[in-house]
């Protein structure tokens, strides 16, 4: 089955010149826009595996407006093909997030390479987006409450057992540094537990907290009409 790939060109010559030379490599590259709102249809409506998108286009609005709505929406990466490079264009560009950018007069190489390597980039965050969603599945499914920290020990995951457990929602625990979530003492004496995450991460080792510490569970705060 051939990669289709939905061209985003305001000049028609060079979209059919852009067009053979995509067709020539191998590709399919059925249909031609030359502004953003029909780039926004078309690509609803072929569902590409690949846009290349020209930045200046017919029309109020340009082909990195389209490109985020596109991403956005449907998930479909953009290449940007276009002769414009100056300061603002590339950061307005960049802020789009593409899996490209290719300036004309381009080899047929260079295309070739930047959209094998845009499709290859685009499946593989497919394939860890669904692995994260499984995951998450899994996570939220079990009985147990699970709590995620990157390496500078802010929180990145909490589920909803852990929710229950904990008296913080996942989006007021996201970025808080665990002990401000996990708060645990000594029964005995009210003193902080001291959780050594940064050895444990190092170890790779399970640790067991003793029984007589206790868990301070955030107080929900009530709201009177």
């Amino acid at each position: 089955m051939l990669t289709t790939i939905l061209i985003v060109e305001d000049e028609s010559i060079v979209a059919q010149d852009l067009q053979g030379i995509l067709e020539d490599l191998g590709y399919s590259a059925p249909e031609i826009a030359d502004c953003g709102k029909l780039a926004i249809e078309k690509a609803a409506r072929l569902n590409p595996s690949l846009i290349l998108m020209d930045i200046r286009l017919i029309g109020a609005m340009d082909g990195i407006d389209a490109a985020e709505i596109i991403q956005g929406d449907y998930d479909i990466p953009v290449v940007y093909l276009t002769a414009h490079s100056d300061a603002n264009t590339l950061t307005r560009a960049k802020h789009s997030c593409p899996y490209g950018y290719i300036l004309k007069p381009f080899q047929e190489k260079e295309l070739y390479t930047t959209i094998e390597i845009a499709l290859y980039k685009h499946q593989m965050q497919k394939q860890l987006k669904q692995r994260a969603n499984w995951l998450g599945a899994i996570l939220e499914s079990i009985g147990d409450g699970v709590i995620t920290t990157d390496i500078e020990n802010n929180i990145t995951f909490i589920n909803c057992t852990a929710e229950n457990i904990t008296g913080w929602s996942f989006t007021e625990a996201i970025g808080k540094k665990l002990p401000e979530v996990l708060r645990l003492i000594y029964e005995k004496d009210r003193q902080a537990v001291n959780i050594p995450v940064q050895q444990i991460r190092q170890a790779g080792e399970t640790i067991t907290l003793l029984e007589q510490i206790v868990l301070i569970k955030k107080k929900r705060t009530r709201t009177t009409n």
